[in-house]
């Protein structure tokens, strides 16, 4: 199962805005750091269905497996903004982790046609 992944951006003129990744984000990371997502996530502490989640354990896994970088960099991406990530960087006053839904890659999706 795949994840995709949520962020609430708060900009530094009182703005909000919430933005998933999508599959182009997943490769424009693993371009831009040569790391898969999936690689990073294989370890991360996740409930089982049924349990609760140990926030103190995701907590620490976070902080030493995530750069701040990635973290910018996948929400500048699935913002879709025109801004550089340089110029956009420098509006964002927060940004807000939320693991969105599972993806079962095996399921088809909607057809192109």
């Amino acid at each position: 199962m795949l994840f995709t992944l949520t962020f609430d951006v708060t900009y530094t003129n009182g703005g909000r805005d919430t933005v998933k990744t999508r599959p182009a984000t997943d490769v424009a990371f693993e371009r831009k750091f040569d790391r898969t997502l999936a690689s990073l996530f294989m370890s991360a502490p996740f409930p089982k269905d049924g349990e609760e989640p140990d926030t103190a354990a995701f907590g620490r896994w976070f902080g030493e497996t995530f750069r701040t970088e990635w973290t910018y960099f996948l929400a500048h991406h699935a913002a879709r903004t025109s801004l550089p990530f340089d110029e956009w960087i420098e509006t964002v006053d927060a940004i807000e982790w939320r693991f969105g839904e599972r993806v079962d890659p095996t399921q088809p999706g909607p057809s192109a046609s």
